[in-house]
């Protein structure tokens, strides 16, 4: 099994370079659940890490994502039995502190929580760091089930308008799972058990069956299909997730849960949160080390203005981390102040507004990466900017707001 290989893998080498930092890792995905998809499945793993400093974070990073991504495309080299490297497959390696890691499985529950309690994704190396962590009542885990459906609905038809047909069927099929589990109360881990239980659970829909039926077909023909096929497709899938929304709501009235607030599956996304903000940050950082200063330099201003807005909107709605998704252009959920105002948990934020950090990064720093002087500097002085003054304000202003949010975490773990 290659999760097998890869765990041991993995192990050899955090043994071999010492690699004393890291906590956990979890794998989530394809791999730890054992459905691979030939040519496409890779290794997507969560790295929890000690606390350090911002340079030492930023060069472990760098290192470990070498050390880790040569031994892991060799694995899968010989399990595709082709050059991985030469195909677009991306490992997705992801480097958070404890803290981010536990705040980011705290605002997806439905979407994370359940999946590692129920060791579909799988811890792979270190401690269990989720077992002070409780799923939600089901109430809650209901008006979440349906954040989860709109949201895997949004980016089918995202995927769909940009033609890749294979991310179009995969967040279709995510799509009926959050549906399955809401209506018939059954958890169906992956695409795979959707395309195996869907059929039987819903006997009497011949259009389901009909598209799974393509489905399978376009899967076993490397999903290669003409545009006309895609739309026809596109527009089966539509009717079919339109039909289970309404089945959504019917089944969430007659059982008297809340249903999901408008605003919440209009501006957010799968995966968008806040706690995933800084490793982000730093995977953006490390993808820069090969450009040329004038990439640099516009680089710089579009994730200045990205953070100062989602940055801004948190702090001075004094938002609650746990309520916020964000979009794919990083803008945080939009709540009016009218409407839901009454429904937000209000959180101070005023130790951050009056910090260092935050001040330099709303003012000095976008004064200078607008100005003539950011020109003048070599590639290597900006960088040492970017990691010495940007990136170091930025971790301060996340880690003073995830400190300020003191119930994302009901306990730290000791095991």
């Amino acid at each position: 099994m290659l999760f097998n290989r890869a765990q041991e893998k993995i192990e050899e080498v955090i043994s071999k370079n010492n690699l004393t930092d890291i906590i956990s890792i979890y794998s989530y995905g394809s791999i730890a659940q054992g459905n691979l998809e030939s040519r496409y499945s890779n290794f997507d793993l969560w790295f929890v890490v000690k606390e350090m400093g911002i340079k030492e974070r930023v060069n472990f990073v760098k290192d470990a994502t070498y050390l880790f991504e040569t031994e892991l495309f060799l694995l899968l080299d010989n399990y595709h039995n082709i050059d991985t490297s030469s195909t677009g497959i991306r490992n997705t390696l992801w480097f958070f502190t404890e803290d981010e890691f536990l705040a980011n499985v705290k605002v997806y529950p439905t979407v994370i929580l359940y999946q590692i309690i129920n060791n579909d994704w799988k811890l792979i190396y270190g401690k269990q760091l989720h077992s002070a962590m409780k799923m939600p009542p089901k109430k809650k885990c209901i008006e979440l089930l349906q954040f989860d459906f709109e949201m895997h609905v949004n980016h089918m038809n995202l995927f769909a308008a940009e033609y890749d047909v294979r991310r179009m069927v995969k967040m279709f099929l995510r799509a009926l799972k959050y549906a399955i589990w809401i209506i018939e109360d059954e958890f169906l881990s992956d695409k795979d058990k959707v395309l195996q239980n869907a059929e039987k659970l819903f006997p009497e829909d011949l259009l389901l069956k009909s598209v799974f039926s393509r489905i399978r077909v376009i899967m076993k023909n490397d999903y290669i299909i003409g545009n006309r096929e895609l739309f026809t497709l596109w527009q089966e899938c539509s009717k079919i997730t339109g039909k289970f929304g309404q089945m959504i709501r019917i089944h969430v009235e007659r059982e008297q849960y809340p249903l999901l607030e408008q605003f919440q599956y209009t501006t957010g996304a799968p995966w968008g949160n806040f706690a995933r903000e800084f490793a982000k940050a730093l995977r953006w950082y490390i993808s820069l080390e090969k450009e040329d200063k004038l990439y640099i330099i516009d680089q710089l201003k579009i994730h200045h203005l990205q953070t100062i807005r989602y940055l801004q909107d948190i702090i001075l709605n004094g938002l609650d981390i746990n309520d916020v998704y964000f979009t794919k252009d990083n803008s945080p959920v939009k709540i009016s102040s009218i409407i839901f105002s009454d429904k937000i948990n209000k959180v101070n934020y005023s130790s951050v507004l009056e910090s260092e950090q935050f001040l330099f990064l709303i003012d000095s720093c976008k004064t200078f990466i607008y100005s003539k002087e950011i020109y003048s500097l070599d590639v290597e002085s900006i960088k040492a900017y970017l990691l010495d003054d940007y990136l170091t304000a930025m971790n301060q202003v996340f880690k003073m707001i995830l400190s300020s949010n003191i119930g994302f975490i009901e306990k730290k773990t000791t095991a």
